[in-house]
């Protein structure tokens, strides 16, 4: 582990299913004036999932602080373990603000919407009494209707039962039932007041994923000013119409589906016969769908450009506010 701690750390917290995958492999790698130290993989010493594997520094942003406050320093220390000089360093996951069990998935582990909060602030009181003088997060956002398709698809292979028929009672599931514990993860509005109780307005920037989509330069020219990086330099060295994996169906709005893991039962008939769905192929947000997502969330996004009044433009542009 490096002795050097450089004095910004940058931590681009996700949300996933917007483009990380991307910004991870053609954008991050290029930066100059910016060290990208990676995905936040070392292992924090003495924190331990199970009795063999140690966690990676990524995943203490979903872990209650009690669990780790004792190796909070060490966390910190990971975070920034691949450092080689004191430029300022950015570490991207995804997973660091998504939930990890959304769809009642195999092998995935729950954690609750609040505890970004509450580990970040424990996070940047470490990083400080380690050197670190500025923490900063680079938060994305996408419209929830696009959103819950697409991370059904590429949950859909620790998914039992997954298909169409699924995948709208796990809606209605996720947007009534467990609202507070799993459709909160979308309430963006929520989020961000989390995370400005953390951080100062100026080490915060929310941007929404359709801006990269539809204007690629601005995104690029925004993340640039506030990293710290010079546009210029970065915009030769960057392909914006280059994407990440898209898991995009073949019909209009829908998501293909991935095979499942493990023990597949071939034959059609035996899967209706044991209840299995045997057209697991893809999944579509039907316009009653879509509303019915728009609807739930509209006062969240509503909320969302009046927390952050640089965002609501933003927001009515992009279709949050329809």
């Amino acid at each position: 582990m490096s002795s050097i701690v450089p004095k910004e750390l940058i931590l681009h917290i996700g949300f996933n299913k917007t483009a990380s995958t991307w910004l991870q492999r053609y954008v991050f790698p290029q930066l100059a004036q910016v060290h990208y130290l990676g995905r936040g993989r070392e292992p924090v010493p003495g924190l331990r999932d199970g009795w063999l594997r140690q966690r990676p520094a990524y995943q203490v942003l979903g872990l209650p602080p009690a669990q780790w406050q004792q190796r909070a320093e060490a966390a910190a220390r990971a975070f920034v373990a691949a450092a080689v000089d004191e430029r300022p360093g950015l570490v991207s996951h995804e997973r660091m603000s998504a939930p990890w069990r959304f769809f009642g998935e195999r092998g995935k582990p729950f954690r609750h919407p609040s505890t970004l909060f509450e580990s970040l602030a424990q996070l940047r009181e470490a990083a400080e009494r380690i050197g670190i003088e500025r923490l900063a997060v680079l938060f994305l956002i996408r419209r929830q209707e696009t959103y819950l398709p697409s991370f059904y698809a590429e949950r859909s292979d620790r998914i039992g039962h997954a298909g169409q028929r699924d995948f709208e009672a796990q809606l209605g599931r996720i947007l009534d039932r467990d609202y507070a514990t799993q459709g909160a993860f979308l309430d963006y509005a929520q989020t961000v007041e989390g995370l400005r109780q953390v951080l100062p307005a100026q080490d915060l920037l929310v941007m929404p994923f359709e801006r990269l989509q539809q204007e690629p330069e601005c995104f690029l020219r925004a993340l640039c000013s506030f990293i710290g990086e010079d546009f210029a330099g970065l915009s030769t060295r960057v392909e914006p119409g280059r994407r990440g994996r898209q898991r995009t169906g073949g019909r209009p709005n829908s998501w293909q589906l991935r095979r499942r893991r493990g023990g597949v039962v071939r034959p059609a008939a035996l899967r209706r016969r044991l209840g299995l769905d045997a057209e697991r192929t893809e999944v579509t947000l039907t316009a009653e769908l879509g509303e019915r997502i728009r609807s739930v969330y509209r006062p969240a996004n509503q909320q969302l450009a009046e927390v952050d009044p640089a965002l609501a433009e933003s927001l009515a542009t992009y279709g949050y506010l329809e």
